[in-house]
């Protein structure tokens, strides 16, 4: 298979992952955004470890599907937590404010992992760990300084 036939297949392999967790498993789980938050984001810091030091074709798509599956995770766990912290009458702000950072990320990342990739090839994976177990240690930070009921009590 050509390299561009792989990668399509490693990003279609990565968004089902994603809308998979998204659209069946968070539906039987009762975390609270916290918490689906630090476990996304642990689990994606793990696969682009995996990923950093992928060695086939085979062990580079597993971390994508674990990678997207983390997002499953991580991304609704960051809207529902933004969502409930902001209140009534910051929603519109709050959700402002993640687009802006997902904008930025989607306009820095490439040009930082690009720089980071002439170091190494493993040093955008590495980094991007480093990224998300920051994101890891501030949802614990956060859960532990105010609770926030469980996505289940929310939708019930």
């Amino acid at each position: 298979a050509s390299r561009a036939s792989r990668s399509d297949a490693n990003l279609m392999a990565t968004a089902l992952a994603m809308i998979i967790v998204q659209g069946v498993v968070l539906r039987m789980l009762a975390f609270r955004p916290e918490t689906l938050l630090a476990l996304g984001a642990l689990l994606a810091a793990v696969a682009l470890l995996f990923a950093a030091f992928a060695r086939s074709y085979a062990e580079l798509f597993g971390t994508l599907v674990l990678l997207g599956a983390a997002l499953g995770l991580m991304l609704p766990g960051n809207m529902a937590s933004l969502s409930l912290r902001a209140g009534p009458n910051a929603q519109a702000k709050a959700a402002g404010f993640n687009v802006v950072g997902q904008g930025l990320g989607l306009a820095i990342g490439p040009l930082a992992g690009s720089a980071l990739h002439q170091i190494s090839p493993q040093m955008p994976y590495l980094a991007a760990s480093i990224l998300l177990m920051a994101a890891l240690a501030l949802a614990v930070g956060v859960s532990r300084m105010h609770a926030v009921p469980a996505v289940g009590e929310i939708v019930r």
